[in-house]
């Protein structure tokens, strides 16, 4: 079975760090680290090991000796240089998932198990914890079938590919009624302007990777591709390709800050060429208050560019500080506030966005299922007048989705996940108001 995560990615996504070293001199330990990073785990082991002194190592030098012991193969030495570490920093997620990953290697599930469950105690952020529920599925296979453990060596990436089908009540966000009011007159829509449902195919596929290039810096990247397709209404049918590259930095114990640059492409189908090209940087902090208690604030600053438009290119900022809280060891609750600016060249387009969050997300590991529900609201206000009208446009949204995902049985790393969305947009202009439910059912494979 191969891993659908990798060990290095969960340990550097963590607030948790090991402490600086004390008994080996930076300079040594650095070599060490270099040595690994560049796939030399033997030489660093035996490097490390020759001046080893376990009265006057630290934990930093305990860590490294395990890591090295279990990249050169030597898992029982890993597990006691491991473990002396753990002893000595018992808070420190990213020893836990290293030794939960030697554990499991060792053929010892019910204490890797455990130690995965620990680390999900500290509230790790949502993309490790979603790594780690995959790693525990794993583990649950390797106890009832032992020969279902890992093979191969560690991955610094991962993948996925995720096909589905949706129902969409309003392909087009037509407006709830059939006749508005244009230049202060009733006006009947077209069957084209009007509500329209229809069915859609969609893919999915993405894969992202990591390199690690010291305990405090590693640098991650991603690119996500999406299609979709619907029935009868050809002309909503769009590819969308997404990209981020950057550094990530841990910057104390409990604060870290990631800094990707982001590209994003979309094109209907129906056209000849691109409709929207935006680049940007996207950056995050993330603070651990407690091992339960996470903040984040994610930021955003993006230049969007229209083909064939370019009066209506703009300009888009974004802030959104939340908050995540573990109540027990499978349920979690978050909340978050949004604000966002749009600065077109095109003021009917130039708006301004407040809105809020809360959710909340259970795991029934035993079963394999995960569910959330998210409830949000959002407020948007206009600029400019659009024609036909006398006052800028402003909309009120409300929007609850409910999603729930179950691990297939002796299927590695599939998924099947089912989701709800309903909106209700409410605005000034009769034309923008609009009722939209989606229904969606997805598999998923990792890699």
């Amino acid at each position: 079975m191969k891993y659908s995560f990798t060990i290095v990615s969960l340990c550097a996504a963590l607030a948790a760090q090991v402490h600086s070293a004390q008994a080996a001199t930076p300079a040594e330990l650095q070599l060490v680290q270099d040595l690994l990073a560049a796939g030399e785990p033997t030489k660093a082991f035996g490097l490390l090991q020759a001046a080893h002194d376990p009265a006057t190592a630290s934990t930093q030098e305990f860590f490294l000796l395990g890591v090295a012991a279990k990249q050169a193969g030597q898992l029982g030495k890993a597990e006691r240089y491991l473990g002396s570490a753990l002893q000595r920093e018992p808070n420190a997620g990213r020893i836990r998932l290293e030794l939960a990953e030697v554990l499991f290697r060792l053929g010892k599930y019910d204490k890797s198990r455990a130690e995965l469950v620990a680390v999900l105690g500290m509230n790790p952020p949502e993309q490790v914890r979603q790594n780690i529920d995959g790693f525990i599925a794993q583990v649950d296979v390797a106890r009832t079938n032992p020969n279902a453990g890992p093979k191969g060596p560690q991955k610094n990436w991962s993948a996925y590919v995720t096909v589905g089908l949706t129902s969409d009540s309003n392909v087009n966000a037509g407006p709830d009624s059939d006749t508005v009011f244009l230049y202060g007159l009733p006006f009947t829509l077209s069957s084209g302007a009007q509500e329209t449902q229809d069915t859609a195919v969609f893919a999915r596929a993405g894969f992202s990777h990591q390199k690690i290039l010291n305990n405090n810096l590693a640098w991650r990247s991603g690119a996500h591709l999406s299609f979709n397709n619907y029935f009868e209404a050809n002309a909503y049918d769009t590819t969308t390709l997404s990209v981020s590259t950057g550094p990530s930095f841990r910057l104390s114990d409990q604060l870290g800050l990631s800094v990707p640059v982001t590209y994003n492409i979309q094109r209907y189908n129906e056209q000849d060429n691109w409709y929207s090209q935006s680049w940007g940087i996207a950056p995050r902090l993330q603070y651990a208050a407690r091992n339960d208690l996470q903040f984040y604030v994610d930021t955003s600053i993006s230049r969007k560019r229209f083909n064939g438009n370019a009066d209506r290119d703009l300009t888009a900022f974004t802030i959104n500080p939340s908050v995540n809280l573990q109540l027990k060891e499978n349920g979690s609750i978050a909340v978050g506030l949004q604000y966002g600016s749009e600065s077109s060249g095109l003021d009917v387009y130039s708006n301004d966005v407040r809105g809020m969050y809360v959710g909340y997300q259970h795991v029934f590991r035993e079963q394999g299922i995960r569910a959330s529900l998210k409830a949000s609201y959002t407020d948007t206000e206009f600029e400019g007048v659009q024609a036909a009208y006398t006052q800028a446009r402003h909309d009120v949204s409300k929007r609850i989705t409910a999603t729930v995902s179950y691990t297939l049985p002796n299927m590695n790393s599939t998924s099947v996940l089912g989701s709800l969305s309903y909106e209700n947009n409410k605005s000034n202009l009769d034309i923008n108001n609009f009722e939209r439910t989606l229904l969606s059912l997805s598999l998923t494979k990792k890699f």
